[in-house]
C-alpha cells in the first residue's frame, strides 16, 4: 500500500506547520465492497518523527489481513493531540532526576 507512505508524509507536515503533536495513531481502511476497519495505536510518547508515525502504520496494516482485498479509501490520523513544546523550544523538566 504505497499511498499510505504520501498520507503518512503529508499527516506530518501538518503537524509540524500546526505546531502539534500526538499520541494515537488510527488507520481507517475501507473496501470496495463499502466495508470499513479502523484500528488506533497509542504510543508511549508523542510522535515528532516521521520514522515514528510511519513504523506505527506499517505495524497496524501488517497486523490485519488485507491479502486480495479491493481498498477503495485509505486514512491515517494522529489524536490525543497537544502543542508541540519541543517545536516552540520549550521543554519541560524533570524535577526529580
Amino acid at each position: 500500500i504505497a499511498e499510505l507512505y504520501k498520507i503518512e508524509k503529508e499527516l506530518m507536515e501538518r503537524m509540524k506547520i500546526a505546531g502539534t503533536t500526538g499520541k494515537t495513531v488510527t488507520l481507517k481502511i475501507k473496501f470496495s465492497d463499502f466495508r470499513q476497519i479502523t484500528r488506533s495505536r497509542t504510543l508511549p510518547d508523542f510522535i515528532r518523527d516521521f520514522d515514528v508515525l510511519h513504523r506505527c502504520v506499517t505495524e497496524i496494516r501488517k497486523s490485519l489481513d488485507l491479502a486480495g482485498t479491493r481498498i477503495r479509501l485509505l486514512g491515517v490520523s494522529i489524536s490525543n493531540m497537544e502543542p508541540d513544546q519541543e517545536e516552540e523550544g520549550e521543554k519541560q523538566l524533570d524535577l526529580f532526576r
